[in-house]
């Protein structure tokens, strides 16, 4: 009875130490938690927390990147409501989160493709309207803050959306990595400007990451430039029906910082060409490279080991596509 009883403890002990996490998700979701019930001390205590570990260099930029991002993002009923309850304590972080919040609501609203020509001049008011709730909260916490480098970075975005002159956001971009050289969020938002869809081209994109090679930057960077441009490329030759080439493309995008949405891309490709095995991999990939707990690849990835025939594989990552939901809801 004493062994059995024993047995009993280790077991309720080992199943207590497999609920705790301990990783980049964890972070994101107690943040997010803290967000949710209104715990705004804690929260701007855990982002200066985050900051003085990113500062120290125990953080790395992506991840100091993503913890804001996930903040940013977050669809909960009732986060406006919250976020005005926060910025009401003066907080510098909440106007930041709440400029970030804002400008992630401005593009969304653009995700649904309109009807008219109507329609169209509605989402764009509306693109432009949210953008300034956005810039005045930027400013007001770049003003408070005084170096704060992703303030600077979310601007550049909101100059895209008020269609400002390039130079206006090269200068944005200067400033921000004045303040932080290994901010690869400035980077990248600068980098669409250049797209053709906003009035770039392949040739200007070339261009500006021959420059940022110049520069010295961090070797992950350039790889991000790079898999980024190939996207482009790829959205190109397929615009013109060259499916072979956009697959090229695709593949050539696949560096050693691979950008997730290609990522997802090239898989659908494989997956329509019935090459499921090369989708798995890309997958799989992508998971390792990108966010291990990213709840779309998981799907793809679970669909694509069904088609391959790995139906072991397929029910694993629909347990940790559970696992997701779960955590997620939990703040864990």
């Amino acid at each position: 009875m004493k062994l059995w009883h024993s047995l009993c403890v280790l077991l309720l002990l080992l199943l207590s130490a497999c609920t705790q996490y301990d990783d980049e998700e964890h972070e994101k979701n107690l943040l997010l938690g803290m967000l949710a019930h209104g715990r705004y001390a804690a929260l701007e205590q855990a982002l200066l927390d985050t900051e003085q570990s990113y500062q120290q260099q125990a953080l790395s930029t992506k991840d100091w990147q993503a913890r804001w991002y996930a903040l940013a993002n977050v669809t909960a009923g009732g986060t406006e409501k919250r976020l005005n309850a926060w910025v009401k304590t003066e907080s510098a972080q909440a106007l930041l989160l709440r400029g970030m919040w804002w400008q992630v609501q401005a593009w969304r609203q653009l995700e649904d493709e309109p009807e008219t020509g109507t329609e169209q001049k509605k989402q764009q008011a509306e693109l432009e309207r949210m953008t300034q709730l956005a810039l005045a909260d930027l400013q007001a916490a770049q003003k408070k803050l005084g170096k704060c480098a992703l303030c600077i970075t979310e601007q550049i975005t909101a100059n895209r959306a008020l269609n400002k002159p390039l130079p206006e956001s090269q200068a944005l971009l200067e400033a921000a990595l004045a303040l932080d050289p290994l901010l690869s969020s400035a980077i990248y938002t600068y980098f669409v400007n250049l797209y053709p869809e906003w009035g770039g081209s392949f040739l200007q994109m070339r261009e500006f990451i021959n420059q940022m090679k110049t520069r010295g930057l961090d070797n992950s960077i350039v790889m991000g430039l790079e898999s980024r441009y190939s996207w482009q490329q790829a959205k190109a030759a397929m615009a013109s029906n060259e499916q072979a080439k956009a697959l090229a493309w695709l593949e050539r995008g696949v560096t050693s910082e691979p950008y997730d949405v290609l990522m997802k891309e090239l898989a659908a490709v494989y997956t329509n060409l019935g090459e499921h095995d090369k989708a798995v991999q890309i997958l799989e990939q992508n998971l390792k490279l990108n966010n291990p707990w990213d709840m779309r690849t998981i799907d793809l990835l679970a669909r694509a080991y069904v088609k391959s025939g790995q139906r072991e594989q397929a029910a694993q990552m629909m347990a940790k596509r559970s696992e997701v939901l779960q955590r997620y809801s939990e703040y864990r």
